[in-house]
Order: structure tokens, then C-alpha cells, then sequence
């Protein structure tokens, strides 16, 4: 609440105009698969709604991989 109200503040003065952030909701989705006893691959999913808690911007998708080398 406190930065909601600083946005507020911001935009009464009309300083940094902007909309007044809400919440964000975050889905993440990853799992690891051992390809081999030395070696895995992690996929990774993600999907943010209302980035930055505002509808400003659109919904975010991020998908990524890491991979892995036990020795």
C-alpha cells in the first residue's frame, strides 16, 4: 500500500505519472529431467499477469532452460 500511495502522491504533483500499481500473480512451471547420471536439463515456464501490478503493461510469457554437468 505504501508504494500505491506514493504513485498516488507522485501523480497528484504530477511527478512521474503513472498508473497505481495493484498486484501481480506469478504461474511458474519447471521440472528436471536427468538425461544421464552427469547431466540434466531444467525447462522453465512463466507466465506474469499484470507485470509490475499494473495493467499498463501486457501479460508477461518467459521461458527458459538450464542445463546442468555433474563431474
Amino acid at each position: 500500500s505504501a508504494i500505491q500511495d506514493l504513485q498516488r502522491d507522485a501523480n497528484q504533483l504530477g511527478i512521474n505519472g503513472g498508473p497505481v500499481p495493484s498486484s501481480e500473480t506469478v504461474l511458474e512451471v519447471t521440472y528436471l529431467i536427468q538425461l544421464t547420471p552427469w547431466w540434466y536439463v531444467q525447462p522453465d515456464f512463466q507466465y506474469i499477469w499484470q507485470p509490475g501490478g499494473t495493467t499498463a503493461l501486457d501479460d508477461a510469457v518467459i521461458v527458459g532452460v538450464r542445463t546442468g554437468v555433474l563431474f
